[in-house]
């Protein structure tokens, strides 16, 4: 069946487990995860992107429905580069979009963002965004407010900015973005 990504995540966070997050190309890549989630008794987030995605997002809605009815799966647009993407991806069907907008100015990305947010939000789709850059060092060092997220972040989880983020070590990949001085919330803007 599809859900959101907030209905797993707060029901993951409630009960204490992860939620493994995987790309999918093709029937094939979507049936061997289905079967992997399946032997497990898991949840299960699909990642897709591209120029396939109507025919990725129908073959997963196809197996969630018909095959695998028991099985909580959300499906996500995988790093919208763009909002016209992620229309894209809502239209379509998605559950939830990640926007990417790690190659605008970071003022760009948050309004860029928050008009995804405000979409996604009014329709039930849950929103992932990338504000800075992702860096492959121990230790990544962010450009001024112009460019991207003004701070460090190091393996220690440590975090010092004027923005409030939180991240998942080590794919340091942002699943938050809360304003300063309120407390966190999953998925929200």
């Amino acid at each position: 069946m599809l859900v959101t990504m907030k209905e797993q995540l707060v029901q993951a966070k409630r009960d204490g487990y992860g939620i493994g997050a995987f790309n999918v190309y093709n029937l094939e890549t979507a049936v061997a995860l289905f079967e992997a989630f399946d032997e497990t008794h898991s949840p299960g987030i699909f990642l897709a992107g591209g120029p396939d995605i109507p025919q990725v997002l129908a073959i997963v809605e196809s197996l969630a429905t018909q095959v695998y009815p028991r099985i909580p799966v959300s499906i996500i647009l995988d790093h919208g580069r763009d909002y016209e993407a992620a229309v894209r991806a809502i239209r379509a069907g998605f559950t939830a979009v990640m926007i990417d907008g790690s190659s605008f100015s970071f003022v760009e990305n948050v309004r860029v963002t928050s008009e995804v947010v405000h979409l996604a939000h009014a329709v039930g789709v849950t929103v992932e965004a990338e504000l800075g850059h992702v860096g492959g060092a121990r230790q990544t060092r962010w450009r001024s407010a112009e460019g991207s997220l003004p701070g460090r972040m190091s393996a220690g989880n440590s975090w010092s900015s004027p923005v409030s983020t939180a991240w998942r070590w080590p794919s340091a990949l942002p699943t938050v973005f809360i304003k300063p001085g309120h407390p966190p919330s999953i998925w929200t803007f």
